[in-house]
């Protein structure tokens, strides 16, 4: 149960990363330490809780629980100190259908549903240029949602242990948010919070990073445009805040140093981020499609298959371990891991516009040494060479003596 985890002692940190030549972590290694079967564990985990408690990891129920205490056990382990944010959510019967009591019999009829966020920091790193990134924890009623939205929860945990033990200029925060699929409450509850309570630390946040369904069976590679080029959805889509722009392009260039393909789509008010725009706060992040259908096009980019859904078991029953695509989302964590690290190890200017990271994309010792060690080979061929053509010369010299 939630109590008992909050109450265990965290465990021994994770081994750092190892430095690249400026004395950060590079981008190889902590893609590295981010693995299909680190991921693939985390999403069993939360099958397992769906499985065991009426299908679905629904807010204020005790498959939402269970994954809450999966998360924390998990960063525990790993050496974090997480934090489980308790409030209230307003639940009808249109949330809810036939999911009036969980197999532990907690009354979840309509009303209002006690629900968590979890929260945990890196023990290193500027607090006043506090880097998030966050995943919404819970699903629907109908759905056991491994992609919808386990596949962003996994990753945020994947990089959390990555990057557990490694020290950071800038302050990383891990966020877990319940209620999502309640109309944003998880992070809009967290944000409201901050200001109204906190508002040092809400002006600490310096950018929010969303992922969101990230392991999409039919994927496409999005990540939030946040330039505004793209466009809306609609008449109402937001702005995306000053300095969004530089996470685009962050990603972006990820995704060449790669050679994988990725697509803009618009900051809209499909999930968490939204709340963190609306604050005026720059965000970006990554998504792999829901009920929209792949283009032509798109399946010159990525493969799969035209004029189906992205995610054809998007808030559905089957929407379960075997609708995640572990390469995509590796890839989408992968990409992920990257960003943050750059940010978490790079100046953040307190009130100057936010700008890409620094030396982006970050590379190891051995890639800096790699021209070095290519030229110093291609000397000692030139070198070898040279001294075999004066020993031939000198063989025949003795020849003719």
């Amino acid at each position: 149960m939630l109590g008992v985890l909050l109450s265990l002692t965290a465990g021994a940190p994770a081994g750092a990363l190892p430095a690249g030549p400026d004395g950060a972590a590079s981008t190889e290694e902590i893609t590295r330490a981010v693995t299909a079967e680190q991921l693939e564990s985390h999403l069993r985990a939360f099958q397992d809780a769906a499985d065991a408690h009426g299908g679905d990891r629904a807010t204020g129920t005790a498959g939402y629980r269970e994954s809450v205490d999966h998360v924390v056990e998990r960063l525990r382990a790993a050496g974090y100190d997480p934090r489980v944010q308790v409030f209230t959510v307003p639940y009808d019967d249109n949330h809810d259908h036939d999911h009036d009591h969980d197999d532990d019999g907690e009354d979840t009829a309509a009303g209002p549903r006690v629900t968590y966020n979890v929260l945990a920091d890196t023990a290193t790193g500027d607090p006043d240029s506090t880097v998030v990134v966050g995943a919404h924890l819970d699903s629907v009623p109908e759905s056991p949602g491994l992609n919808d939205n386990g596949s962003g929860a996994a990753g945020v945990l994947a990089i959390a242990e990555a990057l557990a033990g490694t020290e950071t200029q800038n302050r990383v925060r891990f966020a877990w948010w319940g209620a999502e699929e309640i109309n944003l409450n998880g992070s809009e509850h967290y944000v409201s919070d901050l200001r109204a309570n906190d508002l040092a630390a809400f002006d600490d946040i310096a950018l929010y990073l969303n992922l969101d369904m990230i392991g999409s069976p039919n994927y496409g590679r999005f990540l939030y445009d946040g330039d505004s080029s793209w466009g809306g959805w609609h008449d109402g889509s937001p702005e995306a805040p000053a300095g969004s722009d530089a996470i685009e392009v962050a990603f972006e260039s990820y995704f060449e140093s790669v050679g994988l393909a990725a697509e803009e789509v618009p900051i809209d008010d499909g999930s968490d981020h939204l709340v963190f725009a609306e604050a005026g706060i720059p965000v970006g992040g990554l998504f792999t499609g829901d009920s929209g259908e792949k283009t032509r096009q798109q399946v010159d980019l990525y493969g799969g298959r035209a004029g189906t859904d992205y995610d054809p078991c998007y808030h559905d029953a089957c929407d379960d371990l075997g609708n995640v695509d572990l390469q995509v989302l590796e890839e989408m964590s992968d990409a992920t891991a990257a960003v943050v690290l750059g940010f978490a190890s790079s100046e953040i200017d307190d009130g100057a516009t936010l700008r890409p990271p620094d030396g982006w994309p970050r590379r190891s010792a051995l890639e800096e040494l790699s021209p070095v060690l290519t030229g110093l080979v291609v000397w000692g061929a030139v070198v070898a060479a040279v001294a075999g053509v004066a020993v031939a010369v000198r063989r025949r010299h003795r020849a003719h003596r």
